[in-house]
């Protein structure tokens, strides 16, 4: 939920980390929450009862059944709004985060690495890789995906400060490929993160990130996320290297 993840970014240093499990459990899990006890939700994140009252108070609720109410009530608004209202929205945010990211070192480290990798952690997000991986295939640059992580760990010793490794994630939660990423970095390698506009690992791992924004929706209590989002953001990352290159060529023919 937005007002959720505002608030998680604006305070992030005043909740704990066990405070932070909570509240990414809940953003990512909202229409759950909603028909979770108290204590319920305190056994699916692995903390007490006491921690997730203490997370509702810093939210600015009395306690957990307020914060559920409103939650509730938020989720109901969204599900009110047309699918294409909201995605015209992700997608304006989406904009608004890609200028604020530092493209013009991203687009640096890709267009001089000897080597780009890409990872993704879903369907989805490989899709939209593919895409920007075949948009680059005209200037010569190939990226190469690692389909899974261990084979993300067999290559890894074999990286070096010449490469560039691109990781996309819609959570950015990869605890799973965390320990290689590090030994990745250690030898040099540069990360470029693209991941929804959340803190996460991914987002401290990496070099340089790069921020979409989807707000899933819930139909019949399933939900939805576009990835529109994130193509879109590879399409504006490619427009820039488009630019990049054109001014390179013109300076070495200048």
């Amino acid at each position: 939920m937005s007002f959720l993840k505002e608030i998680y970014q604006m305070n992030f240093k005043n909740f704990t980390d066990n405070e932070r499990e909570i509240l990414k459990y809940i953003i990512n899990n909202p229409q759950q929450v909603t028909n979770l006890s108290i204590t319920e939700l305190a056994e699916k994140t692995l903390t007490s009862k006491s921690s997730i009252f203490r997370v509702a108070q810093k939210l600015g609720f009395s306690g957990y059944s307020a914060f559920k109410y409103y939650l509730a009530e938020e989720i109901d608004k969204n599900n009110n709004r047309k699918f294409t209202d909201s995605l015209d929205n992700d997608l304006k945010q989406t904009r608004k985060l890609f200028k604020q990211a530092d493209i013009h070192a991203i687009v640096k480290m890709l267009m001089e690495s000897d080597q780009i990798l890409g990872y993704a952690t879903g369907v989805g997000q490989q899709n939209a890789l593919d895409d920007f991986g075949r948009s680059l295939l005209v200037l010569d640059k190939l990226v190469m995906n690692i389909p899974a992580s261990k084979e993300l760990s067999l290559i890894s010793s074999h990286l070096n400060e010449t490469d560039t490794l691109i990781i996309v994630s819609l959570s950015g939660d990869i605890r799973n490929i965390a320990q290689t990423i590090q030994k990745i970095k250690l030898n040099g390698v540069k990360i470029i993160g693209v991941t929804r506009a959340d803190h996460s690992l991914l987002s401290d791992l990496a070099d340089k990130v790069i921020f979409f924004q989807t707000e899933p929706h819930y139909v019949f209590e399933k939900e939805i996320v576009s990835f529109h989002p994130l193509s879109y953001a590879f399409e504006l990352l490619f427009q820039q290297i488009i630019e990049y290159y054109i001014e390179q060529r013109q300076e070495r023919e200048d």
